[in-house]
């Protein structure tokens, strides 16, 4: 799914959330693990997810929870993982 708009990417983000947390979409920077939509187990289902939804992998410089913190944020790190796959 390489050379998806930022807008298709948070709303597959946010309908992969919507899942498995019924409390409503969150801000787009509101901090998911403070306000404890998204625990460590959940972030590795997560991560799991975006690779395969969007073929790129995640190594282990990826795994900082700044990447994964936010809808924004994970909407910035599919890009920039996106952006590299196609490029690389």
């Amino acid at each position: 799914m390489s050379g998806s708009s930022r807008a298709e990417i948070e709303e597959v983000v946010l309908s992969h959330l919507a899942q498995y947390d019924a409390s409503g979409t969150p801000d787009p920077d509101e901090d998911l693990f403070e306000t404890g939509r998204v625990n460590s187990l959940f972030a590795v289902q997560l991560i799991g997810f975006l690779e395969g939804r969007f073929r790129f992998k995640v190594t282990v410089v990826d795994l900082e929870l700044k990447n994964f913190s936010t809808v924004n944020k994970i909407v910035e790190f599919v890009i920039r993982k996106t952006t590299a796959s196609v490029t690389s």
